[in-house]
């Protein structure tokens, strides 16, 4: 199976995935990255972040996809 590593951004502090979980396929690593973006939206929000990401990495250290989450507040004036 292959293996694919999630790299995480929350504000300015990254972590590096060394060790990588094998999945049937990128769909479903790509299942599991938008899963882990949701609690590091949820962790950006305890720590007024504004912003995390999910970096899927595969086992020659290729960036498949990045997934990213913006924080901000709206005052309700935006008409869009």
């Amino acid at each position: 199976m292959p293996q694919f590593f999630f790299d995480t951004t929350v504000g300015n502090a990254q972590t590096h995935d060394h060790e990588g979980i094998e999945y049937p396929d990128l769909t479903m690593a790509l299942r599991d990255a938008r899963r882990s973006l949701s609690d590091l939206v949820y962790e950006a929000t305890l720590r007024n972040m504004e912003f995390c990401a999910v970096t899927v990495r595969d086992d020659g250290g290729k960036i498949i996809r990045r997934i990213s989450a913006e924080l901000r507040e709206a005052d309700g004036s935006d008409t869009a």
